[in-house]
């Protein structure tokens, strides 16, 4: 009879400690990272993703944080993967381009970055962005 008592014990045990451990995780801050032809928010958002000239940053509420040159846009080969390792190494969450290929969208999935296809300007980008968000539901791939 002690046997299923203490069977019942080690399992509710079991899962409390999964709860406190949940519980204690945060969820990763969205941080935005937008393709861009220009360095403002009123550039155009770039047509392809890893030949851009340049990244623009948001953070979770749509603020522009940080910009940067893209050094892999004249890269020969390898661009978009190397352009999602820097997303990555940046904790970008979801990433807005005009097209993004192949190689880029599969290295962006392997970094669980979400991106969207996204024409008109980064100011325009990052209100669709934002609009996108609700807790309950992610930002579909496109």
């Amino acid at each position: 009879m002690k046997k299923p008592c203490a069977i019942w014990v080690f399992a509710v045990i079991l899962i409390l400690g999964g709860l406190i451990t949940l519980s204690g995780q945060e969820e990763k801050p969205t941080k935005i990272a937008i393709a861009s032809e220009g360095e403002t928010m009123e550039s155009q958002v770039g047509s392809q993703g890893a030949r851009c000239p340049w990244f623009l940053f948001f953070n979770g509420k749509g603020e522009l944080t940080e910009t940067l040159e893209n050094p892999h846009k004249e890269k020969m080969g390898g661009a978009g993967t190397s352009c999602a390792k820097l997303l990555a190494d940046n904790n970008v969450t979801i990433f807005v381009a005009g097209f993004v290929g192949d190689k880029m969208a599969g290295a962006l999935e392997q970094h669980n970055i979400t991106y969207i296809s996204f024409s008109g300007t980064v100011e325009e980008a990052v209100a669709h962005v934002l609009d996108q968000q609700d807790p309950m539901i992610p930002v579909p791939l496109q």
